[in-house]
């Protein structure tokens, strides 16, 4: 009797839009930094770094972060201060206090992103199950 697990790979998506002012670089990812895609964008952000900026903001706030994609954000930040840059991320609420609760936003000059849009979203949905429950 043989058995097969199917891994269900997921072909790896990062997107990302640079923008550069002087020595300062702008990424900002567009699709989910996570497991399938955390090669690919540390190639991308180590080929950026190859340019020299001297302050690199990376914007994670509207996509998807797993411990994968922190490993690469960490790998580069290490990296920039490496060569006396300045990294900074931008990033939602959730994944902020996630970076502060590990000590990690002092490495990552970490910058949450407050959405008023989540939060009310969050509130309605603690209002349903509070009637619900009642």
């Amino acid at each position: 009797m043989s058995t097969s697990l199917s891994t269900g790979r997921r072909t790896a998506e990062f997107a990302v839009a640079l923008r550069w002012q002087n020595a300062t670089v702008l990424v900002h990812v567009e699709e989910d930094l996570d497991f399938y895609s955390a090669a690919d964008a540390k190639k991308l952000l180590l080929d950026v770094l190859e340019h020299q900026p001297r302050r690199i903001i990376v914007d994670v706030s509207d996509v998807f972060v797993d411990s994968s994609g922190i490993g690469v954000l960490v790998h580069i930040a290490q990296r920039v201060r490496l060569e006396r840059g300045a990294f900074e991320l931008t990033c939602s609420e959730p994944l902020g206090e996630l970076m502060r609760v590990h000590g990690l936003h002092t490495l990552l000059g970490t910058n949450a992103r407050h959405d008023p849009q989540r939060a009310d979203r969050r509130s309605a949905a603690a209002r349903r199950q509070l009637k619900t429950a009642a």
